[in-house]
């Protein structure tokens, strides 16, 4: 199983001649500590930092989670004592695809869209939402860890997606903390939305 496959991405050049870091997940391990002990301003001991990696994964494993819709990655979080304390959802622009059918899901499209969605390539990924605990808000490391979320979404977004362009959704005028993070990265203001109330 593991061996065959590992056997044929080194003989294609994407696995290294020792590629246990990579597969045994320490790799990961070591650029999640670096980026926790910027944000956090403190030393990480790595000896402590929970590591596994996809070494013992079959592929009936693999199959199994493709029935149930998933795929099986390497992915790194950082908590403050055991606390997760943010979070970023990312979601392919589905408007890239949607306007392909004419901005129109029936009666078929809808099928084409999931069927897509299986596999979607993109060039705009979206952030709908994207958060840090509130006792940590408007504090220098809520600010790291956006840009620490950030990174790591960008990585996985060009390799898996292919995408050239990331989009934060709406950002309040108000969120100047957003606001930095965006301009920080280079982005730019792409649209202006107005929200009008109306008392009923």
């Amino acid at each position: 199983d593991f061996a065959e496959v590992l056997a044929d991405a080194q003989a294609k050049g994407f696995a290294e001649a020792d590629p246990s870091f990579d597969i045994d997940g320490v790799d990961a391990a070591h650029k999640l500590s670096i980026l926790a002990s910027l944000s956090f301003g403190s030393t990480i001991d790595f000896a402590g930092v929970e590591i596994r990696g996809i070494r013992k994964i079959l592929a009936a494993d693999i199959a199994q989670a493709q029935a149930l819709g998933y795929r099986i990655r390497l992915i790194g979080f950082a908590e403050i004592d055991g606390e997760p304390v943010a979070f970023m959802m990312t979601i392919p622009d589905l408007n890239e695809k949607l306007a392909e059918f004419g901005g129109n899901l029936l009666p078929f499209n809808w099928a084409r869209m999931l069927w897509w969605l299986r596999a979607p390539k993109v060039r705009r990924m979206r952030v709908p939402l994207m958060g840090v605990v509130k006792r940590l808000q408007s504090s220098r490391t809520a600010s790291q860890l956006a840009f620490m979320m950030v990174e790591y979404i960008r990585r996985a977004s060009v390799s898996k997606y292919g995408a050239t362009h990331g989009d934060f959704g709406w950002v309040l005028a108000s969120n100047a903390g957003m606001r930095s993070v965006g301009e920080a990265v280079g982005g730019t203001v792409d649209r202006v939305y107005r929200i009008y109330k109306k008392a009923l």
